[in-house]
């Protein structure tokens, strides 16, 4: 916890004297279902996540970036790995082309397991630090 809030500390005041750019945000959800196989046959599968940035700088096309999110998911039959939820605090720099996006980024996530039927550890939540890469690309525009 203690992690979380220095990270949303750090996150809210590196740019206190920026003034900012754009508010990019998204949220989505999928379902999927039911599994066809294996242990989890006849499951259904709901993930959301909902992400709210704040962009700082365009730095010649790179956009430098601070969001928090929060992802979930949940099942039909109880399987620990598939319900958690995990809120994130993030920096990133991101380049949005007429195609699509590319982006770069560490964030701090929490992942908590909740409401399962078959524990299969006793320790249900974790904290630490992700590097990640996004690529998204679209047409017709």
């Amino acid at each position: 916890m203690k992690k979380i809030l220095l990270a949303i500390a750090l996150t809210a005041s590196t740019p206190a004297l920026a003034e900012p750019v754009a508010y990019p945000g998204y949220a989505w959800v999928n379902v999927t279902g039911p599994a066809v196989g294996g242990e989890e046959q006849g499951n259904w599968v709901a993930t959301s996540k909902v992400q709210q940035g704040v962009d700082w700088a365009d730095l010649d096309g790179w956009r430098l970036n601070t969001a928090v999110s929060v992802s979930a998911s949940v099942d039909t039959k109880g399987y620990e790995w598939n319900n958690k939820i995990t809120p994130a605090v993030s920096a990133s720099v991101r380049k949005n082309t007429k195609a699509g996006l590319f982006e770069v980024g560490v964030q701090l996530v929490h992942e908590r397991h909740f409401g399962s039927r078959y524990v299969v550890r006793d320790n249900r939540e974790a904290t630490g630090v992700q590097v990640f890469a996004n690529y998204w690309v679209g047409w017709g525009q």
